[in-house]
């Protein structure tokens, strides 16, 4: 159980943190720190300790969503890596489940929607960096 109360940080805890924020789930940092989530991201967040790529891609990070704002936010922030991460991982849980990956209501709602984002995104750009005249 969390406690409420204020208490600082040890040295043993930021160099735990350090090690294992970059790939554990959130969930998991509460339990083994018996902290809140906010107070767990605002120490790494001073520590300057980030998500690592992978962790980013899979399904931990909390990005998998079905709504168009959402994918359109991870779009922005993720890298080519990460989403040849992400597709592989949706590819490979497609097959595991058996389904059709072309016609899977995942790659309807998060791969063609950030498809479709993405070139639009492309074209925007094109545009404004050979407008013609």
């Amino acid at each position: 159980m969390m406690t409420t109360s204020r208490r600082f940080w040890t040295t043993v805890e930021l160099e735990k943190l350090k090690a294992l924020y970059p790939n554990t789930p959130i969930n998991d940092l509460v339990r083994l720190f018996d902290r809140s989530a906010r107070s767990i991201y605002a120490k790494a967040k001073e520590l300057r300790v980030k998500r690592s790529a992978d962790y980013s891609a899979s399904e931990h990070s909390g990005r998998f969503c079905k709504c168009q704002g959402c994918i359109e936010s991870m779009a922005k922030t993720l890298t080519t890596e990460q989403m040849e991460a992400r597709y592989e991982a949706l590819r490979e849980a497609s097959q595991h489940l058996q389904m059709d990956w072309t016609n899977s209501a995942i790659e309807r709602s998060e791969g063609l929607l950030m498809a479709d984002w993405l070139s639009e995104q492309a074209l925007k750009w094109l545009s404004k960096a050979h407008p013609q005249h």
